[in-house]
């Protein structure tokens, strides 16, 4: 995780407490062979992967313990 970019106003829903999170963030010490041309060609997402900045969303509810990634609660 690289930085928070915005979040919206907790609220409650069902009994619990939610919010909408869009953060950015970076992959660290991907393996040399993850970076090559040819394994990028073959699977695009190495590539994308290996950007300097990747953007992301999540749905995240308040537990005892702090913020949890919602599909942390179906476990």
């Amino acid at each position: 995780m690289k930085e928070i970019v915005r979040f919206a106003e907790p609220g409650d829903m069902m009994g619990m407490t939610l919010s909408q999170v869009e953060y950015t963030w970076q992959l660290k010490n991907m393996p040399e062979w993850a970076k090559s041309k040819p394994m990028q060609d073959t699977f695009p997402q190495l590539a994308r992967d290996n950007a300097e900045t990747l953007e992301g969303k999540a749905a995240v509810v308040l537990m005892n313990e702090g913020w949890v990634h919602e599909k942390a609660m179906r476990r």
